[in-house]
């Protein structure tokens, strides 16, 4: 789902988008070890190692919540549901329109 989301977005640079989708996931994984290695340095021990993961993962999903709903606030029907559509006028660019109508 992520990476869909991600490629769906990069659109004009796709293989770009691909490469550097494992390329973050690759440096989130480094900055975990090395926030791990600090975390038992500073003598936390290794029975509250989690702590610092569930607070990563809270704060990752936080941000896929906002993600997702400004994406859904930016997909709107261009036409509200209880409104009818409707039929385009009967003239068009090929045909003038008549006297006295404007669009």
């Amino acid at each position: 789902p992520v990476q869909s989301r991600i490629l769906e977005a990069a659109r004009d640079a796709p293989n770009l988008a691909a490469t550097l989708i494992s390329t973050a996931f690759n440096i989130g994984i480094a900055l975990g070890a090395w926030l791990g290695g600090l975390w038992i340095d500073a003598g936390l021990g290794y029975g509250t190692l989690p702590v610092p993961g569930v607070v990563g993962s809270l704060i990752a999903a936080g941000v896929a919540v906002v993600s997702w709903r400004l994406e859904r606030r930016q997909r709107k029907p261009a036409v509200p549901q209880d409104e009818p559509v409707r039929p385009p006028p009967a003239w068009t660019d090929a045909a003038p329109a008549p006297a006295g109508v404007r669009d």
